[in-house]
């Protein structure tokens, strides 16, 4: 499922961006359940893979760039919110703080 997903997000691609690579060392999300950690990271890595693939063709992912860190601040969730939801919300904050310190690194 995560190969084809990943493959048709690739696919939507208008012009394919040279490089991305994003490599997330440690995420830390606190009172979660271990067991729910798989489920939430790999919405979180469809999420960006999504963001990356919609935001291909902006100028600020056109230059080289080595962030040690992002904030992606604290996210409120509802109470028994689903993992994949919970990964999809951390994915769109994590997208947008890579994207807010791409645009001040300028």
């Amino acid at each position: 499922m995560r190969r084809q997903q990943r493959a048709a997000n690739i696919r939507k691609l208008p012009q394919p961006v040279s490089s991305v690579e994003v490599f997330i060392d440690e995420l830390v999300l606190h009172g979660f359940s271990a067991a729910d950690r798989y489920s939430i990271g790999d919405a979180l890595t469809l999420e960006i893979e999504r963001q990356l693939a919609e935001a291909s063709t902006h100028p600020f992912l056109s230059r080289d760039t080595d962030l040690s860190l992002i904030n992606a601040g604290r996210i409120g969730l509802p109470p028994n919110a689903k993992p994949a939801w919970i990964g999809t919300r951390v994915g769109r904050a994590v997208f947008n703080g890579l994207k807010q310190s791409l645009l001040r690194s300028r």
